[in-house]
């Protein structure tokens, strides 16, 4: 028995090129939501100068991030966390992390979080963008653009 309501001839598979041009589409929207969302997230600044080696961690989703502790200009120890974005392929993170050393001082862009212990409430920067000190101050907040410009992305 032929079946008349589905005509299966007239269903295509994209080619290589078009899969190619698919997955290239799909990988700069989620870059340009992944900014998008970062730039929400970035509600204040901190810059911070290394004490020790940044972490690099793994969380039980499979997230990578980056712990960072140093001190503020005002000598108060801090911590900060960054997490990768997905789009980021592991020898990126890998090269991001090995170009953090003791004694750099890095600019973040991000909000700080509260984490509660046994020992109380201690506070920990999460930040969206980070980057070195030693480049030109972030341009004031404009529009999203202005941000990503200030921050080269």
């Amino acid at each position: 028995m032929e079946n008349d309501m589905f005509d299966f001839t007239k269903l295509r598979r994209p080619n290589a090129a078009e899969q190619r041009e698919q997955e290239q589409r799909r990988r700069a929207d989620a870059i340009a939501d992944d900014h998008t969302r970062r730039l929400l997230r970035s509600r204040d600044a901190l810059r911070v100068t290394l004490t020790d080696h940044p972490d690099a961690r793994y969380t039980i989703a499979g997230d990578r991030a980056v712990h960072f502790y140093g001190d503020r200009p005002n000598g108060r120890e801090v911590r900060g966390v960054w997490y990768a974005p997905d789009h980021m392929s592991r020898d990126e993170f890998d090269t991001i992390v090995a170009g953090y050393a003791i004694g750099a001082t890095l600019d973040l862009r991000g909000y700080w979080k509260p984490f509660n212990g046994n020992s109380g409430t201690r506070f920990t920067f999460v930040a969206q963008f980070v980057k070195a000190a030693d480049r030109a101050e972030p341009a004031e907040r404009k529009s999203p653009q202005a941000e990503i410009d200030a921050f080269g992305a």
